[in-house]
């Protein structure tokens, strides 16, 4: 069987049968789409209104006689094509009055309306209790959803807490806990005494300038070398 090629479709605007370019439709052998061509049609205006409008331009003018009409499964979302297996039409042809089509068309579209009526309408309902249960402050997960356990941070910490951790780490853990400095006291409630801390040897009040020692100058300090060591300050 002959491969089947893919063949980009060539957008055309014409808005008259004169500007269609016959030369480069018939060279180019690709297929192409008019965009505009029909648009002043007076089948295509009613359409534009309501699809109650097209059929009745329709009914306007029928002659009583059968007409030759396509119909498909929904699947195929109105493209009449060939089949998935290519043996033949994912449609059939049928020859019936044009108001039998016409009738057939209107219970589908009818039916879609009362579906889609229905499903605002239940979304109305539940966009109305949500707001109802949050006025009132009751908007929970119990409410919404009985049954369904809400959730719980606490409880999920402590379930991926030591998730993936080694034996090792809580080893450690507990060292760094230990090394760690202790936290200065937290002042009590209406406590004004400066928070100094536990290390400091400052005095609890100001000291006049008169009775503080001046700092060595810089010819009493001793001269450091590479022999000489440093001394740091001790941690607390």
């Amino acid at each position: 069987m002959t491969a089947l090629t893919a063949r980009r479709t060539l957008e055309v605007t014409a808005a008259t049968p004169a500007e269609i370019p016959f030369d480069a439709v018939l060279a180019g052998q690709t297929p192409m789409l008019f965009k505009g061509l029909v648009r002043d049609w007076p089948l295509v205006q009613a359409g534009l209104g309501s699809p109650q409008a097209a059929r009745d331009y329709i009914r306007a003018h029928d002659r009583g006689v059968p007409v030759v009409g396509y119909t498909g499964d929904p699947a195929i979302k109105g493209r009449f094509f060939y089949n998935d297996a290519l043996t033949g039409l994912n449609f059939k042809a049928e020859r019936a009055p044009l108001e039998a089509f016409l009738g057939r068309i209107e219970a589908v579209e009818g039916q879609q309306n009362a579906q889609i009526n229905f499903v605002r309408g239940r979304a109305n309902e539940y966009v109305g209790r949500l707001q109802l249960l949050a006025q009132v402050g009751t908007l929970e997960v119990g409410n919404l959803a009985p049954g369904v356990q809400p959730y719980d941070p606490e409880r999920n910490f402590r379930k991926v807490r030591y998730r993936g951790a080694l034996p090792t780490e809580l080893i450690i853990g507990t060292f760094d806990k230990i090394a760690l400095p202790l936290e200065p006291k937290k002042p009590a409630p209406g406590d004004t005494s400066p928070i100094r801390p536990p290390s400091s040897e400052l005095p609890a009040r100001p000291v006049s300038a008169d009775k503080v020692t001046p700092p060595a100058s810089m010819n009493d300090l001793p001269a450091l070398t590479d022999d000489t060591p440093v001394q740091t300050a001790p941690r607390n």
